[in-house]
């Protein structure tokens, strides 16, 4: 993870997400292997980072443990919180939510965050349709009531993307738009032509399609 944040700081991005410790064949470590994880990673690069605890690693950062890196580390600049656990995530806005920007991973919970008190939702699918879920954010910020028809759409096409592979759906739609998408990486594998052509239709009903895609 140094090294990942070593190189993307020297890409030039503005800040580096730092994922929680995953030591894999399913353990889950203690507060301790937590604790020095960050530690480590944190003491040793000093670019903007923003941590994130995240499911799918099975376990969530204890939130003394997050405002203890606020304390002592003065880039890190945010928390990206991903779990179904709302009662966690509003702990978490509670302890540093007036201190650095909290994100939710995902369109699902972006209405639920930002009535917690977060700052907004991460999500893959704005690589496919920037302008809608851009949409949502913009009709949230004016008070509009079209954030909840422009939110159903958005999640309309999260759920059709996850449904037929994920990431690996969403590459494969842009890649026949003509836009940046690219392959997989390996072990993953592309979708087949056949998922692309069932998603096409589904997306231009949702607008997340450029005009004249289909033609």
């Amino acid at each position: 993870m140094i090294a990942f944040v070593r190189q993307a700081a020297a890409a030039g991005v503005d800040a580096v997400q730092v994922y929680s410790l995953d030591q894999g064949h399913g353990h889950r470590p203690g507060r301790d292997e937590i604790q020095a994880y960050f530690d480590d990673v944190l003491s040793a690069v000093d670019v903007d980072c923003v941590l994130s605890t995240h499911q799918s690693v099975g376990y969530a950062i204890p939130v003394d443990m997050l405002v203890g890196f606020l304390d002592r580390y003065p880039h890190v600049i945010g928390v990206n919180c991903t779990h179904q656990d709302l009662g966690y995530l509003a702990r978490v806005i509670d302890a540093v939510g007036d201190r650095a920007p909290v994100h939710v991973g995902g369109p699902m919970q972006a209405l639920t965050a930002w009535a917690l008190g977060a700052r907004g939702f991460l999500c893959s699918e704005a690589n496919l349709a920037p302008e809608l879920c851009m949409a949502v954010v913009e009709a949230y910020l004016a008070d509009d009531m079209a954030v909840f028809a422009r939110f159903n759409a958005m999640q309309r096409l999260s759920n059709a993307l996850y449904g037929a592979g994920g990431i690996r759906a969403t590459k494969g739609v842009l890649d026949r738009l003509g836009l940046p998408g690219g392959p997989p990486r390996r072990p993953q594998l592309p979708v087949t032509s056949a998922v692309v052509d069932q998603l096409m239709p589904v997306l231009s009903e949702l607008g997340a399609l450029p005009s004249g895609a289909l033609s």
